[in-house]
């Protein structure tokens, strides 16, 4: 759990983003926010490769589908008991979940990798991204990706890239979300992009949004998440003076 909120992380770690005219006013309104990680690395890591070029909620179904055909089942009785147990441990009384329990466990890399191809077809996902699914389980189920190895963010980018349909904006996510790396910075997602343009009230590609974020090195991932929660807000526009 620790892991996945980033509560290992100091907030103030970044403080030297606090002076930028993007960034500073974003950290000032969301104090304490940090980079979060993942819980289960593998399946981050096919969530991630699932959003290519889809929203997160088409992504998020289509990563279900994969649970529920190819994970472990669990019972609705365990599931039960696992929550009732949550609740009296803790002093802090709990809402209700407002949605459905979950159902499955995600499949591990060896599962998944042995489904292969076929084990995929009919769960909404293209072919090309199928292949790369498959790709991914199957390089970290031999041992060739090792989701808990410790090396640079440009070591990191350059193996993950090094996986067909792994691109930049992929390899630069899953350096943030699974390695834990403060400067990974997927330059072309469209999220950033929208909350520099909504911010700066000037258009901005992914070539532009690169050459900005250079001056938030060496913590463009802290970067990042802010814009990115400044998207799922209402800040307003920065002064134009």
């Amino acid at each position: 759990a620790r892991a996945l909120l980033g509560t290992d992380a100091d907030p103030d770690r970044p403080a030297v983003l606090n002076d930028d005219l993007v960034i500073g006013p974003l950290m000032r309104a969301a104090p304490g926010l940090r980079v979060p990680r993942s819980w289960d690395r593998f399946e981050t890591v096919i969530r991630i490769v699932a959003g290519q070029q889809v929203s997160v909620a088409a992504a998020s179904t289509m990563c279900g589908r994969i649970a529920r055909r190819l994970g472990v089942p669990l019972s609705v009785a365990d599931a039960t008991v696992d929550e009732t147990a949550r609740n009296q441990a803790s002093p802090v009384p709990h809402r209700p979940r407002s949605g459905p329990l979950p159902t499955h466990l995600f499949p591990s890399a060896a599962a998944l990798a042995d489904a292969g191809a076929r084990g995929l077809a009919g769960l909404g996902f293209t072919q090309r991204r199928i292949d790369t699914i498959i790709g991914v389980a199957q390089a970290v189920s031999s041992g060739d990706l090792d989701l808990e190895a410790a090396h640079s963010l440009d070591d990191t980018v350059a193996q993950l890239r090094q996986l067909e349909g792994i691109g930049p904006w992929s390899a630069h996510l899953i350096a943030m979300r699974v390695f834990g790396h403060d400067d990974a910075f997927p330059a072309s997602d469209l999220g950033l992009r929208r909350a520099v343009e909504h911010l700066t009230g000037q258009p901005c590609n992914p070539r532009e949004l690169q050459a900005r974020a250079e001056s938030w090195r060496p913590y463009r991932s802290w970067a990042a998440q802010h814009l990115w929660n400044a998207a799922a807000g209402s800040h307003r526009r920065l002064p134009s003076d």
